[in-house]
């Protein structure tokens, strides 16, 4: 498969091979505010306004259209089986809970996997491992843990004010790194644990404080052995 460049801008999206545009997949909005390709360039998806829409490019054929016109977030699972799609939550009538705004289709069939409400678009994207036999999410000051995604938690490492995590790559065991703002006197801080071993803070195969910091970006060498904290 050639290298593909897609680019969007006031006259829509186009694709382009080499030094030459190519037909498909070709969107004339000038809406198009978020788009991007799977790990292994197989998928490409993007929003025009309108819809999410899901291109195959090794057979050049559109594949799944999803009626989310307001949505700012898209990424692919690393296998490219699910394409996770967050848009900015809203309240229902008369302040009443809104409906779920981040959802996750799986890629081919284009079925609705899961759907739920995350209302900061800060760490939206669920995370999986390379494998995908990890699939985790941040919610309500735990870090949630599934087998398969749309199926039953299987783990939790509860952590009180988690901000935002990241899971290594390479094989397994897979690592976790957690983020928690510092508060007051206290230091913000990052732990590192190997899953499933969350039983207590002792079970930290690693702990880093400093003061501050609002936010973390957490980085893994290839094989997952190694990370940095860049505040």
């Amino acid at each position: 498969m050639n290298s593909i460049l897609a680019a969007r801008g006031s006259r829509g999206l186009s694709f382009a091979s080499g030094t030459q545009t190519t037909a498909e997949p070709r969107d004339d909005s000038s809406h198009c505010r978020v788009m991007g390709f799977s790990r292994d360039g197989t998928f490409f998806a993007w929003c025009n306004g309108e819809s999410v829409l899901i291109y195959d490019v090794k057979s050049g054929k559109s594949l799944h259209k999803f009626p989310k016109p307001k949505a700012v977030g898209l990424v692919f699972s690393p296998m490219s089986t699910c394409l996770c799609i967050w848009s900015p939550y809203s309240v229902g009538v008369s302040g009443t809970t809104g409906a779920c705004n981040l959802c996750i289709y799986k890629t081919e069939s284009g079925e609705l996997a899961s759907e739920y409400i995350h209302k900061k678009f800060d760490a939206w994207s669920p995370q999986w491992s390379v494998d995908e036999a990890i699939c985790a999410n941040n919610v309500s000051n735990e870090i949630r843990f599934y087998s398969e995604i749309g199926g039953s938690m299987t783990h939790r490492l509860r952590i009180e004010n988690v901000a935002s995590f990241s899971l290594s790559p390479g094989a397994s065991p897979c690592k976790v790194a957690a983020y928690v703002p510092g508060a007051k006197a206290a230091p913000s801080f990052v732990r590192i644990y190997q899953f499933p071993n969350f039983g207590s803070p002792a079970s930290a195969l690693a702990n880093k404080s400093f003061f501050k910091a609002d936010r973390v970006e957490i980085k893994w060498n290839q094989n997952g052995k190694s990370s940095t904290k860049q505040t």
